[in-house]
Formats: structure tokens, C-alpha cells, sequence
């Protein structure tokens, strides 16, 4: 970042905090940035105060389309920034430069929680500690509904969002869908027997009693038929392997207890659950089928 320094304050004003919040939601459209003086056009704010062109950069481990997708967003020529809030960003740990490139910038974990917290809203301060997402849960009725979760809590998430030494996740889309359709179906055979015991005698009318009962007896025949996909799934995967996917998938158990509690070495429970849920998505049809048989 030749001949931009981030260091001294800025005497053009105190930064505020909505500002800095702009800022850490803008740099969170993409992974890193590397800073540019600005052109003669927007080279300085309205306050006077100097402004900055951050450029998405490139390299940085993702794959071609999400650097695409990234460029896109900024219009590739990237945006611009007030430099005094950059600066603040930095003396606030929010901002840090990359371990690999000492000339791009990045969200630290500080910044990453304080953008996580911003985008939550009033729920923020425990969004802030999670990694919050969406879910696909099958319905009684067939559909499939899109569920607010924290992947943070899901071992298989936490393997998804973390990346090998080529770059890529170290579990695939396919095994992670897989695991989560797993995890889907035995929560919902769980949960929802329940139902069917509760009593019915304060709600009303009779003709309400019957169309309550009508729903929870429907919803007690999708929790069956949710069993029966749960069965056919481990069975499908065999008796080695699913003990593993019931434990990670469903428990939500690291793989480091599922080794300390079978005595297993390190790492031999990760590679288990990696054959596992390549069965298991092949069962699903998100995986073609081994050998090619069909």
C-alpha cells in the first residue's frame, strides 16, 4: 500500500460509530481488500476529509466464481471509503492486513463479530457469537421450509466452513447436504410424537377438537414416514459407519469426543464420517453411485 498510510489519525473530524458500522458492512462483501488512493474525482469527503478506492483482491482462496461474484458486487473498480474510518477501524482491531499479503486488508474476528452483531439487530450481541444461516426442514406436507439456525453449532457446518490447504472446504456440498437432510429428518421424528399426547380439552368446540386432532394425526404420519427415511438412510450407509452419523450429524458431537469416547486415534473419526456421508448422499442422489451402478 504504497504511499497510503493507515496509521496516524485522522484530524478531519472524529469518526462515529454508525460510520465505522458502514464501513465493516461494506468490507464484508468480500474477503479481502487491497487499499488504492482515490481518483481526482472522489478524492476527498464533503468534511474534507481523504478518501480511499479498496479493491476486492484476488488470490485469496476462494473459488473463481465467488471472486466473480465478489468483483460483481463492487463493480469491480471496488468503492471508496473515508480514510479516517478506516483508520479508526484499524485502531479498533476491526480491521487487520492479511497473514499472506501484508498489502490487503481484512475483517479481523473482532470485526467479523461486530459485523455479525450488526446485521442481527436486536438480537445482536448473541448473533455476534454465531454463525447464523439457513436450513431446508421437510414439512408434514411434502414442502420444504427455510429455518433460521446457527451453524456454529453443527460440526459438519464447522468442517464446511473451513478450508484445506488447496482452498476448498473440507466437506463438500454433497456430504454436507446429506448430513444436514439426515440431522433434518431425525429432529422432526423426534419432536413431534410429543404432539399426539398433549391434551385436547380446552379447545373449544368439538368441531375444533376434531380439526386438531386431524392436524397432530398428520403431523404424527409425517413423523413416521420420517423414521422409515431415517432407517432407510442408515441402513443404506451400514452398521460401521452410521453410529458415526448419528453422533456428529444428529448429536451434534465433535469429532474429537466420538474418538476419546470409542478410543479411536486422532483423526480417524473424521475420515469414518467422510465414507459415511459419501454413502449416505449417495443414498440421497446428491452423490453419482459408486462404480457407476445404479
Amino acid at each position: 500500500m504504497a504511499g497510503v498510510s493507515l496509521r496516524a489519525p485522522s484530524p478531519a473530524g472524529a469518526p462515529t460509530e454508525r460510520g465505522i458500522d458502514r464501513l465493516l458492512t461494506r468490507l464484508g462483501r468480500a474477503e479481502a481488500w487491497r487499499v488504492r488512493p482515490a481518483g481526482k474525482a472522489d478524492a476527498a469527503d464533503d468534511d474534507g476529509s481523504e478518501l480511499l478506492r479498496l479493491v476486492p483482491a484476488s488470490g485469496t482462496g476462494r473459488s473463481a466464481e465467488a471472486e466473480a461474484e465478489a468483483q460483481a458486487q463492487t463493480q469491480a473498480q471496488g468503492v471508496v471509503v473515508s480514510a479516517a474510518l478506516l483508520r479508526a477501524a484499524r485502531a479498533r482491531d476491526l480491521v487487520e492486513r492479511c497473514d499472506r499479503d501484508s498489502r490487503a486488508l481484512r475483517l479481523s474476528q473482532a470485526g467479523q463479530a461486530r459485523l455479525r452483531r450488526i446485521s442481527c439487530g436486536d438480537d445482536g450481541f448473541r448473533g455476534q457469537h454465531q454463525h447464523r444461516g439457513t436450513r431446508r426442514q421437510p414439512g408434514p406436507d411434502g414442502s420444504v421450509a427455510l429455518l433460521a439456525v446457527d451453524h456454529g453449532e453443527s460440526p459438519l457446518a464447522w468442517l464446511r466452513n473451513r478450508k484445506g490447504p488447496d482452498g476448498a472446504a473440507l466437506i463438500d456440498a454433497a456430504r454436507f447436504e446429506a448430513g444436514e437432510r439426515l440431522r433434518a429428518d431425525v429432529t422432526f421424528g423426534r419432536i413431534v410424537p410429543g404432539l399426539a399426547t398433549q391434551s385436547w380439552d380446552g379447545l373449544g368446540a368439538s368441531g375444533a377438537r376434531r380439526s386438531a386432532a386431524s392436524g397432530i394425526a398428520d403431523l404424527s404420519d409425517a413423523a413416521v414416514a420420517a423414521r422409515l427415511r431415517v432407517e432407510r438412510a442408515l441402513a443404506a450407509v451400514g452398521p460401521e459407519l452410521a453410529p458415526v452419523l448419528v453422533d456428529v450429524c444428529c448429536e451434534l458431537k465433535g469429532l474429537g469426543d466420538v474418538e476419546k469416547v470409542r478410543r479411536w486415534p486422532p483423526r480417524s473419526a473424521k475420515v469414518v464420517l467422510m465414507m459415511g456421508l459419501a454413502r449416505l448422499a449417495r443414498h440421497y442422489g446428491l452423490m453419482p453411485p459408486e462404480d457407476g451402478r445404479h
